[in-house]
């Protein structure tokens, strides 16, 4: 099951949010910094925020959801993008460096 309904981001006084120029909204400045590098990257069509929520049943049979924060659009009028699917990002920041240098102090 996937919906299409557009999750409205709203200002919070605790984290960064706000609009692109080009209309799509983010909630942390991780999100704002991939929307910029994707409309500097010529293969991508578009991009949209949170406009679908995806359903699925867990093992014990309850009805969860998830909304991812953005798809990625390909272009398909150019060969190196031809054949790339559209893609679901996920925009969180990578902790691993910085668990790799608490583990020595």
């Amino acid at each position: 099951m996937c919906t299409h309904a557009h999750q409205k981001i709203t200002s919070n006084p605790v984290k960064v949010t706000g609009t692109t120029p080009d209309g799509q909204q983010f909630k942390s400045t991780l999100e704002e910094d991939f929307l910029f590098l994707t409309r500097l990257n010529r293969l991508v069509e578009r991009v949209e925020t949170q406009t679908i929520t995806i359903g699925w049943a867990d093992t014990s049979g309850g009805i969860r959801t998830y909304t991812p924060d953005i798809i990625v659009y390909y272009r398909k009028d150019l060969e190196e993008s031809k054949d790339l699917p559209t893609k679901i990002a996920e925009v969180k920041p990578d902790f691993s460096e910085k668990d790799k240098e608490r583990k020595h102090l």
